[in-house]
């Protein structure tokens, strides 16, 4: 198992139950990456993928707003120019209801493995929905646009005035002028969730090491033969996958392309909030900002950014991120942020997460790539992963999760249309 998120400690925990042998490397610490500063969400309302009509030209009007929510560097990668294109071809009404459905069952099959972990471990899950709060014409109209989209997918959502909003989160500015409400939805401590279920597979034999970086995986023809770490090679008879954004990077070393970019998001830990603090997450659907509970401390996330590997959280448009909460919710003027952090989600073209056999090899099982929803779907990807590893690949959802079909004709019809450019 490569890989101490939550979808590789989900994976270990899966294996584990299954009576599989499981050592799970990680180059950090458990829950260092991505899985510990998102915005805590376990959603169906969220299984909206990115690449949706209309977000290009959104994303474009982001890039020249001085805080906007999105920014592209551009860099001379061909991966990054294939992935773009593929993105684009993505942002059809059929493909995105196609990966929605398949987000949403993924998301709700994980809200059944939460609770029953739940039930062992104490990550504070809390199931008491969220609000997608609005200030604009422009902002109510998006919610509804939301509220629709959702609606077609067997997602139910309520369009609540200020006063009903304030129901829910009595802080609440003046300014709001309602929320979308999804009652289904749930949120939780990321890093309690994965150093719990981490100490709950320790306790049911899986052996895990931190600070042991996987360097190489030595392919002896259509298989893994060895696993080469900072440590020395390591045996293994099957090798699970779920290094995040750094899986593209493997894959890249073993002549394969996963199509995983690495979106970068920020979130700040911030403590005052005191009576303004929610009991449920708010999105502020204007800045694309969003404020969870986590503990008696809130959690404020924002930004994508496809700007490679680049670790800074510099610049007055990072740095304002907790302020954007200002208009939407009464905080006191103490409020302040005690930790900024930056993260990378492992993002693919079309949303969908690759889960399965690796194309040409047959002992190396991918689990990576769930991009926005990586914390919301880990389960489900776990199980999956764990199911395949036994040679049962007949749940609904993985043709849909394929690895390979970024290897089929699509990605080789892209890459000819970059070849056709001048």
């Amino acid at each position: 198992m490569v890989g101490g998120g939550a979808a590789g400690v989900c994976s270990a925990y899966e294996l584990a139950q299954r009576g599989h042998d499981v050592l799970l490397l990680e180059r950090d610490r458990l829950c260092a990456g991505s899985s510990y500063g998102n915005a805590a969400f376990l959603a169906p309302s969220r299984s909206l993928p990115l690449a949706v009509p209309g977000v290009i030209r959104k994303s474009l009007r982001w890039m020249v707003e001085p805080h906007g929510a999105f920014r592209l560097r551009p860099r001379p990668d061909r991966e990054l120019a294939q992935w773009l294109l593929l993105f684009r071809r993505s942002c059809t009404d059929e493909a995105a209801r196609h990966a929605a459905t398949v987000i949403r069952d993924l998301t709700r099959e994980s809200l059944g493995l939460f609770e029953s972990y739940a039930s062992r471990l104490d990550f504070g899950l809390r199931r008491n929905g969220l609000l997608e709060v609005f200030r604009s014409e422009d902002g109510e109209a998006a919610v509804r646009g939301d509220a629709r989209r959702l609606s077609e997918i067997g997602v139910e959502t309520s369009l609540l005035d200020l006063r009903g909003a304030r129901e829910l989160a009595p802080a609440l500015d003046d300014s709001v002028g309602g929320a979308l409400f999804s009652s289904e939805d749930a949120h939780l401590d990321p890093p309690a969730f994965v150093r719990e279920l981490g100490r709950a597979a320790a306790e049911d034999g899986v052996r895990i090491e931190t600070g042991v970086e996987v360097t190489r995986l030595e392919r002896r023809g259509s298989s893994i033969g060895a696993v080469e770490t900072s440590q020395g090679p390591v045996a293994a008879d099957t090798v699970v996958l779920a290094n995040g954004a750094w899986a593209a990077r493997t894959g890249r070393a073993l002549g394969l392309r996963f199509m995983i970019e690495p979106a970068k998001g920020y979130s700040f830990r911030l403590v005052g909030l005191e009576e303004a603090r929610p009991e449920l997450p708010l999105i502020m659907i204007e800045t694309r900002t969003t404020l969870t509970p986590i503990g008696d401390d809130a959690r404020v996330t924002g930004k994508l950014d496809l700007v490679g590997f680049d670790t800074a959280a510099r610049g007055r448009r990072v740095t304002a991120i907790p302020e954007t909460i200002r208009p939407y919710l009464r905080v006191p003027a103490e409020a302040h942020v005690v930790e900024t952090w930056s993260g990378f989600r492992p993002l693919t073209p079309d949303g969908l997460p690759l889960v399965g056999r690796a194309p040409g090899l047959s002992n190396l099982i991918l689990a990576i790539g769930g991009g926005r929803m990586g914390l919301a779907t880990a389960p489900s990807m776990g199980r999956l992963a764990a199911q395949v590893v036994d040679g049962d690949e007949t749940h609904p959802s993985l043709p849909a999760l394929d690895p390979a079909r970024f290897s089929s004709r699509s990605a080789v019809a892209a890459g000819q249309q970059l070849n056709d450019q001048p």
